[in-house]
């Protein structure tokens, strides 16, 4: 059996790793987490079977731990660190879930092998009941050969018409938000019926024979979260993967890899490109990121299309608020390809020209806080001053100087807002040296001063 200690206090955990005769009940100590939100993040990427949790912990406390944990990992069983002698508060943490309760008083007057010895009886007294069903994806030990499963791409989704089928929803079982377990796939004319009630597949698992079901589904919530994005296909409701494949781990682990990728986008170099369009959305589909990941590179993207095209097109590119699966993405990614080379094709000037400009902006934006010159600028990009500042005027819209204040006063703003920096400081961030000649431009444009525009955003 598996262990993880949840308490904010470090002695508290280092004591009961040392006081509690772990090894005679056959348990393992394998993490330890201060506080509910550090706990959810050890539970995606370890296998844990019993949680030991103090309830009043900051970030998030052990009751909304306990609920999140519940819902993700139903099989995974709670007991309630506490200093509470309120029978009430204790009986609110057992009435959501937690087998048994240590008040921290009684550790070191209570035998500890008696506590540990009570709490190892109520797993299996739990553990006993779960094997009392007869249906197989009830079963402790699951005896078929596969087993099917059911993952919707919304978690609240409302798949009511699929689990009050009559041929299967007796069978039909939920382990967590989004994915149900099922002992035979539904005839077709009951899949015809449901295929059209949201979005979500039915997958044949193979290879579990002999498995605990906790052990399935732990498999299972990790594959939603991961893989699935690149599996789910709306045209096609039914696939098989073997448990294996459940399990992949992703491929970028660090994250110098992954800003690798997202400049590889937000540079736009794949324009005019196919060839390495494609090459990095496939590198992208290979890397198995998470689709939250995903989606942070594309706001990246979104955010340097619109300030590198946004004038030129009069328009503003339009991120979704999710993709429901990697389909969805590549037929987004493509319209973008597709229109940034219209866009750019319909200006006057070569793609050379462009691709220049472009180079010149980037510059620009990653290098806002120290010098910049036009007459540098148009010899880093390979182009004359007076070419240089025809081309950036026409193509970005705005001269170089005009276009250089805007972004260097959109960062003070930003730095004005967000943080505590004196104005010397937000200057020299922004490019400015003299912060009085920074305070003269912010006001001509903003037509308020650096204090007083910071001012607007205190908190009274």
């Amino acid at each position: 059996m598996k262990i993880l200690i949840v308490d904010d206090d470090k002695l508290t955990r280092k004591g009961l790793l040392a006081a509690m005769p772990w090894e005679s009940f056959g348990m393992t100590v394998v993490g330890e987490a201060s506080n509910g939100l550090a706990a959810l993040e050890f539970l995606q990427n370890h296998s844990v079977d019993l949680v030991l949790t103090d309830l009043e912990m900051p970030l998030m406390s052990g009751m909304e731990f306990m609920r999140q944990a519940a819902r993700i990992y139903p099989s995974l069983y709670f007991v309630i660190l506490t200093i509470h002698s309120d029978f009430e508060y204790i009986q609110e943490a057992l009435r959501m879930g937690a087998i048994d309760y240590i008040a921290k008083v009684q550790i070191g007057k209570e035998n500890a092998e008696t506590i540990l010895g009570r709490i190892h009886n109520r797993v299996l007294k739990e553990e006993q009941k779960k094997a009392g069903g007869h249906h197989v994806v009830q079963a402790e030990v699951i005896h078929s050969a596969y087993i099917y499963a059911v993952c919707s791409v919304e978690e609240e989704a409302d798949l009511s018409l699929l689990l009050n089928n009559e041929e299967i929803g007796q069978s039909a079982v939920e382990i967590s938000l989004g994915i149900w377990l099922l002992e035979n796939l539904p005839d077709p004319e009951a899949l015809m019926a449901i295929e059209n009630q949201g979005d979500f597949m039915f997958i044949r698992v193979e290879g579990v024979q002999g498995m605990r079901q906790a052990q399935l589904s732990k498999k299972l919530i990790r594959y939603k979260k991961g893989q699935f994005f690149y599996d789910y296909d709306p045209n096609n409701r039914i696939i098989s993967r073997h448990i294996d494949q459940l399990d992949r781990d992703r491929v970028i682990t660090t994250d110098e890899e992954f800003n690798r990728i997202k400049e590889k986008w937000v540079s736009f170099n794949w324009v005019h490109q196919t060839e390495l369009f494609d090459e990095i959305k496939f590198n992208l589909h290979e890397s198995k990121l998470t689709a939250a990941k995903i989606l942070h590179i594309m706001m990246a993207l979104e955010n340097a299309w619109n300030r590198l095209y946004g004038d030129i097109s009069q328009q503003k590119l339009s991120l979704p608020q999710n993709f429901r699966c990697w389909q969805d993405f590549e037929q987004w990614i493509f319209e973008v390809y597709e229109t940034t080379e219209v866009l750019t094709k319909s200006v006057r000037f070569s793609n050379e020209v462009i691709k220049s400009i472009r180079k010149a902006q980037v510059i620009i934006c990653n290098e806002l806080s120290g010098p910049l010159h036009s007459v540098e600028i148009a010899a880093r990009v390979n182009m004359s001053r007076s070419y240089f500042s025809q081309c950036f005027r026409e193509i970005v819209g705005e001269s170089f100087s005009d276009y250089l204040r805007r972004l260097r006063i959109e960062k003070a703003k930003n730095l004005l807002k967000k943080t505590n920096s004196t104005i010397q400081q937000v200057a020299e961030q922004a490019g400015y040296d003299d912060e009085k000649y920074f305070s003269r431009v912010f006001k001509k444009e903003e037509g308020i001063s650096p204090s007083e525009y910071r001012r607007q955003f205190l908190i009274p």
